[in-house]
């Protein structure tokens, strides 16, 4: 998965990659590298995912921003996530 790159911030998910079974569940974290301890604000970004062969069940939000101008939705009919 590429990095998205905005102003020196980087953001990426983590794992980057994993092998898994048919059926099984994992989780996927997008994380923000600040670039040198800057602060940040605001991020946007979207995840795309082959519907076919990958679901979202959930998405959750973590504590790096307290407000949200539009809540993290995913879509699996359309296979993405967007933040």
């Amino acid at each position: 998965v590429p990095n998205a790159n905005a102003a020196g911030a980087t953001l990426y998910v983590s794992p980057a990659s994993g092998k898994y079974q048919v059926g099984q569940t994992f989780t996927m974290s997008v994380m923000v590298n600040s670039g040198g301890g800057n602060g940040i604000n605001a991020a946007e970004g979207s995840l795309k995912f082959d519907p076919t062969i990958l679901k979202a069940q959930t998405v959750s939000k973590g504590s790096l921003f307290s407000l949200w101008t539009e809540e993290p939705k995913f879509n699996n009919t359309a296979g993405s996530i967007s933040f």
